[in-house]
């Protein structure tokens, strides 16, 4: 019997976006958000959940992440929605 791994991609912007040390906000779909540790370099969002995405985008607002919290970051306070 032979065993296949298989090895789910990061999408090119996710992954781009995280080493460039920026905040990141994903919907939890498949492994899109698996890179994503919530709350420290980004935030996980259930499937169309728009009331989350609201709340998260108001936190992001009001707390922006701290320069040098991110690894590499180079741009703080950016954001990309995956």
């Amino acid at each position: 019997m032979r065993s296949c791994k298989t090895r789910q991609r990061v999408s090119s912007p996710l992954a781009s976006a995280l080493s460039a040390g920026l905040w990141v906000i994903a919907s939890e779909i498949g492994a899109l958000a698996d890179p994503i540790d919530d709350g420290v370099n980004g935030h996980r969002l259930p499937p169309g959940d728009s009331v989350a995405l609201a709340k998260t985008l108001e936190w992001l607002c009001d707390n922006p992440p701290i320069p040098g919290a991110l690894k590499d970051q180079r741009d703080v306070g950016s954001v990309v929605i995956s």
